[in-house]
């Protein structure tokens, strides 16, 4: 493990820094998240990012090919280009209600996420932030979006359904930006999604305690909550042909 030399920022975290159970703890004094600071940690499998953290920075978890679950810390604003690049085994993620930016290709190639909740702040989504994610059925966006960027849920064939908090002019609304789509996009009212993912809204959102909703958020870590911590870089023209990610413009 590296740190900056005042001790504030994640430089580098190499297999061996992980614990047997795929966790990585973290000092207390870090408060950044540095560049590529996990790429291609392939031991790390779980992660509850404590709040002490207010910023990571993108390509952080690169190519972490067997991180499957993550809940990021709730002061956390924005995430960042290519955050979790090439992370195919990852299934959910927690991302929290202050994230107001999906920056882009931040899950590119996520190939087991299979449901999304962007918080209600989330006002952009970047080019192609949500793309190659195969087993994606169903994603939650607000209705106070007002940009979503090219190439977003390009190759995700298996998205079913859009769901959003608006009213029937704001689903509308939301529609109208995905006009430029080769493929017909369902978006309804969250009050249309079915029980499974109206119980992972109610987390995400807070409706609901995690302890006593009847889907939990971490199926095979139920004990994980914040603070309880065990603890190819993209060719410059990605977007124009979008092969393997490597560094994103």
């Amino acid at each position: 493990m590296k740190l900056s030399t005042d001790g504030k920022i994640l430089l580098q975290v190499d297999n061996q820094d992980i614990d047997s159970d795929g966790n990585f703890k973290f000092p207390n004094d870090i408060t950044t998240i540095g560049e590529s600071a996990f790429e291609e940690c392939t031991n790390l499998k779980k992660l509850v990012i404590p709040s002490h953290i207010t910023d990571i920075k993108k390509f952080a978890f690169w190519n972490c090919t067997q991180l499957k679950n993550v809940v990021l810390p709730k002061n956390l604003t924005k995430i960042a280009k290519c955050t979790f690049n090439g992370c195919t085994s990852l299934e959910t993620v927690r991302i929290p209600p202050n994230v107001t930016v999906i920056g882009k290709g931040a899950f590119y190639n996520c190939r087991s996420l299979k449901n999304i909740i962007l918080p209600e702040k989330v006002t952009k989504i970047g080019r192609g932030a949500i793309h190659t994610c195969p087993n994606l059925e169903a994603v939650f966006i607000s209705k106070n979006i007002v940009s979503i960027g090219h190439e977003v849920f390009d190759d995700c064939e298996n998205l079913k359904s859009i769901f959003t908090d608006g009213n029937d002019t704001e689903i509308e609304k939301l529609k109208s930006l995905f006009v430029l789509y080769k493929f017909a996009i369902k978006v309804a009212s969250i009050n249309r999604a079915d029980k499974e993912f109206l119980a992972l809204y109610d987390i995400h959102t807070n409706k609901t305690s995690q302890a006593n909703s009847p889907v939990l958020f971490f199926k095979e870590n139920k004990n994980l909550a914040e603070g309880n911590n065990k603890s190819d870089k993209n060719p410059e023209n990605l977007f124009d042909e979008l092969p393997n990610c490597s560094t994103f413009p």
